[in-house]
């Protein structure tokens, strides 16, 4: 499996800027094994960077976390990820357009990625309106 998720991640075309892979799904399910045995993959594939990202690295902090009761489903959905920075830090500078410079988590340096870089994100949620059009590919 493996070895086909590697094939297609390789097979988006070259647009330009580094190819954005959303590895979402439920809390527990693998997501962040999958993305290391994937960036594993890629690594011995071909000589392009592969970046990644666990997007809990973007998590608010619980006293942050205060638009609704901090044990609701609101909470965890609407209040817990900082998804502007997701955006502005991770995966606009790595679109079409963007300067290379990017984060992966938050408060960390910046780093600069090549073009044919490529990024492999997990988290929860991947595919909500706010990150979902900077997704070149999405592994569910």
């Amino acid at each position: 499996m493996i070895s086909s998720l590697a094939a297609r991640v390789l097979a988006v075309p070259g647009s330009g800027h580094p190819v954005r892979v959303g590895i979402d799904g439920r809390s527990a399910a693998g997501k962040t094994t999958l993305a290391d045995a994937l960036a594993e993959e890629l690594r011995e594939l071909t000589g392009r960077q592969v970046i990644r990202a666990e997007l809990d690295h973007f998590m608010k902090m619980v006293e942050d976390r205060n638009a609704y009761p901090y044990d609701s489903p609101e909470s965890y959905y609407l209040d817990a990820w900082d998804y502007p920075a997701i955006r502005s830090g991770l995966l606009e500078p790595l679109g079409p357009g963007g300067h290379r410079r990017y984060v992966t988590a938050a408060g960390e340096a910046e780093r600069r990625a090549p073009d044919d870089a490529i990024l492999l994100a997990d988290g929860v949620f991947l595919q909500r309106p706010e990150l979902d059009a900077h997704w070149d590919l999405r592994i569910y």
